[in-house]
Formats: C-alpha cells, structure tokens, sequence
C-alpha cells in the first residue's frame, strides 16, 4: 500500500472543508429564506386583521351615531340626558378600549408561535450536527 502524498491528503481535507462551508452556507440561506417567508405571512395576517377592524370599527361607529340620533327621537324631551348619557358610556368605553390595547400591545400572546417553523428547522439542524459530531 503506497502513502497518499501530503499535496492530495491537503486537497482532500481543503475540499472537505470548503463542502462544510458550501454546506452551512446553504443551510444558512434556506432558514432565512423560510424566515422571510414566515415575516410575509405574519405581516398579511396583520394586514388582513387590521383591514377588518377598521372596517368594524367604522360600521359600528355609524350603528352607534344611528342609535343615538334615533333615542334622542323617541325621547325627544329628555334628549339633554340622552346625549349626556351617551357620551359617558361612549367615552367609559373608548378609555376602556385605549387601556386593553396598551396591554396587548405591551405583552404578545404568545411568543412561542412566531416563527416556530424555523425554530424547529433550526433544532433539527443542531441536532443532525450533533449527530455527525459524533460519528
């Protein structure tokens, strides 16, 4: 059995090497791409949901202008207590509302979720270096 030459046993090490990078680097790119895709999909899930609450928010806006206008036609002699009753409610919910939203916005629901796909890709991928590690 003849000795394999320092110059092959280099390129042949040199080559492994530059495989390992080529190797993570293409790992590397597909999570990002999957965490570009999963930053799409969430910023159309907000998108999408904001659309429909503004469009709630302006249907019921008009629904509640139509309820008052039309309780200060039923009880037209008593609209001065209507109206100032309408807009103690109305204005008890909207500080209701700014305070719910300051704490949502202040707390996510659930962080674990987002980008749980490239989380799991990534553990997969430490776990199959481990593995290879080891070997």
């Amino acid at each position: 059995m003849t000795p394999i030459p320092p110059q092959t046993e280099r390129a042949g090490v040199l080559g492994a090497v530059r495989n390992g990078a080529a190797t993570l680097l293409t790992i590397g790119r597909t999570r990002l791409e999957l965490l570009g895709n999963e930053l799409a999909e969430q910023k159309l899930r907000i998108a999408h949901a904001t659309a429909f609450l503004l469009i709630a928010a302006f249907s019921l806006v008009i629904a509640v202008l139509v309820a008052v206008a039309l309780l200060v036609a039923i009880f037209w002699e008593s609209r001065v207590l209507v109206l100032s009753s309408a807009t103690l409610v109305f204005l008890l919910l909207g500080i209701y509302a700014l305070v719910s939203a300051r704490k949502a916005i202040a707390r996510p629901d659930d962080p674990d979720q987002l980008f749980a796909s490239s989380l799991a890709e990534l553990e997969e991928d430490v776990r199959q270096l481990k593995e290879v590690a080891k070997s």
